[in-house]
């Protein structure tokens, strides 16, 4: 498909644009739990229309943009007073949370090499249950990730294991507040005291649920300490574009000093063209997510977001009652924050998405790991709260159904993966399993519950081999 020889009218281009919307997740309705964090319709016009104020401002030269410059010192600053930052704390605006993390994890490397010039195969020690942002970090950046146990009954990362991982290569210690996959928040005092015994960093993930943590306890929710002001905690990561309702892509990454955040910047000189001065992994930056976050912040407020951190507190604590009462189905963990793993009782928990999709919900699946079993996830937002009851209406009705036999189709399939190498995973071998398992990419009908039941089964690298082959599928081919 090359440039297209007639232009488009206005009129015909935003038909096709809203025709391609047709089969995408209609998360304006309150079923779709996550990926999408939007507020009430005031909330959302006044953040696209910031946005579109600042869409062709650059943030690569801030002399240029000024007001960027100046939004996101408020922005920072905010952002510091709302995770116990101290009078030498310092950050950086992001496009996400991985990228935050992925900055974080190059400074801890970087930091640690300048005070050991001979450091190899610098580690750092990451709970299982950690977003596997840091994994990616791991890979780019040439760290390797250990993993730490958690404990399976609350999903909180084992103190001691720590003490045990630590060696002379280890470079960041890492933790979550909360974990994305059951909302549990891990023992961060405990590990900043480790931290600080060996003069480590440690990093915290807050992005999923950091920027509600404050507002919880201020409800009275039991939140235990987790952010800068907690001793041996270094930095932490924030996400704006989540439970602060900004569009994509709004993070925050933050230091207790500069002395760390230094080891993020790029400045390279030693060329024909500009001094280029990179504090983040993109160069140029739209300075639109900056002054959506801006007006947002400024718009709700704290009087805003205590009302919304009170309606999810609310709705979380519903869902947790309601579910822990019904026969087939349970909730994993104790989570306080909005983010809740349903796993099944005596009912497998993909079946029952399944069916839930059929009523037009849309959950996660969640593989099991370890002594955590497989489940579906809820990031609870606003727009899910109205439905909420109906929700667990239909939670209760489906999950009572038996689960359905394995189709023929897929037995010999169920039969051969013992046997499944890697090696055997060739993009016309998964395109064969693909047909026959009938899984059509450009089918919103198609069904997962026993795909995911088999997919569990495997080898994480098997399952992620799969998983890269299928993503090759559905970007194969031409228009």
């Amino acid at each position: 498909m090359g440039l297209p020889t007639i232009p488009l009218s206005h009129t015909e281009i935003f038909r096709q644009l809203r025709a391609f919307q047709i089969r995408d997740t209609r998360w304006s309705t309150g079923q779709t739990f996550g990926l999408t964090f939007v507020g009430d319709e005031a909330e959302r016009g006044l953040v696209e229309e910031a946005y579109r104020l600042y869409q062709w401002e650059n943030a690569l030269d801030p002399m240029l943009f000024p007001s960027l410059v100046q939004m996101e010192k408020q922005v920072i600053d905010i952002a510091l007073d709302h995770l116990g930052g101290g009078s030498q704390s310092c950050g950086s605006f992001t496009s996400g949370g991985t990228e935050s993390v992925m900055l974080a994890v190059k400074s801890a490397r970087d930091f640690a090499r300048k005070a050991n010039p001979g450091l190899e195969k610098p580690q750092m020690l990451v709970p299982v249950t950690a977003h596997p942002c840091f994994h990616k970090a791991a890979h780019y950046l040439g760290v390797e990730s250990v993993p730490i146990p958690v404990d399976p009954q609350t999903g909180r990362a084992v103190v001691e294991a720590y003490r045990t991982h630590i060696t002379n290569r280890t470079v960041l210690l890492c933790a979550s507040a909360p974990s994305f996959g059951i909302g549990a928040i891990d023992p961060i005092a405990e590990i900043g005291e480790i931290a600080l015994s060996h003069n480590i960093p440690f990093h915290v993930d807050g992005c999923i649920g950091a920027f509600m943590l404050p507002l919880l306890r201020d409800l009275g929710a039991k939140i235990p300490p987790f952010d800068l002001s907690v001793p041996g905690v270094t930095s932490i990561s924030m996400d704006f574009h989540k439970y602060a309702m900004i569009s994509k892509g709004a993070s925050v990454v933050l230091y207790n000093d500069a002395e760390l955040w230094r080891n993020q910047t790029f400045v390279w000189s030693d060329w024909n063209g500009y001094a280029l001065v990179n504090p983040t992994v993109q160069s140029s930056r739209s300075g639109g997510p900056l002054a959506a976050t801006w007006a947002a912040l400024h718009y709700l407020g704290a009087p805003g977001y205590r009302s919304l951190a009170k309606d999810l507190l609310s709705a979380t604590q519903h869902v947790k009652e309601r579910v822990k009462n019904m026969p087939y189905v349970d909730v994993v963990g104790d989570p306080v924050v909005p983010l809740v793993a349903i796993r099944g009782n005596e009912r497998i928990i993909f079946h029952i998405a399944d069916r839930m999709k059929e009523r037009g919900w849309d959950m996660h699946p969640q593989f099991s790991h370890g002594m955590l079993p497989e489940s579906v996830h809820l990031t609870i937002t606003p727009r899910n709260i109205p439905q909420i009851g109906q929700f667990l209406d239909d939670l209760a009705q489906v999950s009572e159904l038996p689960d359905p036999p394995l189709p023929a189709a897929l037995s010999t399939l169920a039969a051969m993966l013992p046997y499944l190498t890697e090696d055997a995973l060739t993009p016309a071998n998964v395109r064969a399993l693909m047909d026959t398992a009938e899984i059509n990419v450009d089918s919103p009908q198609t069904k997962f519950g026993h795909i995911n039941v088999l997919l569990n089964q495997l080898k994480p690298a098997l399952r992620d081999r799969l998983f890269l082959l299928f993503y090759e599928q559905l970007f194969a081919g031409r228009t």
